[in-house]
């Protein structure tokens, strides 16, 4: 998954932010370096992971929101993890490329630090 943020366009920035979770601490670093340069934000996602999760009835009452349990990373053979890994690499990998360069890319390490984890 990616997402472009224009530099200088903090509202952007700022609704991508709050869509994923970020802490304000994080979101302020995110915009203050928006504010010098386009952002290329890419994360690998997992299409088919071999994690389950659950989904439980909280009561009989058919209007009650159910328990979601979404057991990110829980498969035991460490797949889910391994695919991620794979996932960076590959992005470092593109970031590296020619074409990459060409278009003046450059990768920096950006913590996102999430509000929010769900497991």
């Amino acid at each position: 998954m990616y997402n472009n943020l224009l530099a200088n366009d903090l509202d952007s920035v700022e609704k991508f932010g709050k869509s994923i979770g970020l802490t304000n601490k994080t979101l302020n670093s995110l915009k203050k370096l928006a504010s010098e340069t386009d952002i290329l934000v890419i994360f690998p996602v997992i299409s088919r992971p071999k994690s389950r999760g659950r989904i439980l009835l909280k009561s009989a009452d058919p209007f009650d929101h159910p328990k979601i349990y979404p057991g990110y990373i829980s498969d035991t053979k460490g797949e889910d993890i391994e695919t991620l890994i794979d996932g960076i690499k590959l992005i470092e990998e593109i970031m590296k490329t020619q074409v990459m360069r060409d278009k003046g890319s450059n990768c920096s390490n950006f913590t996102l630090k999430l509000a929010k984890v769900c497991v």
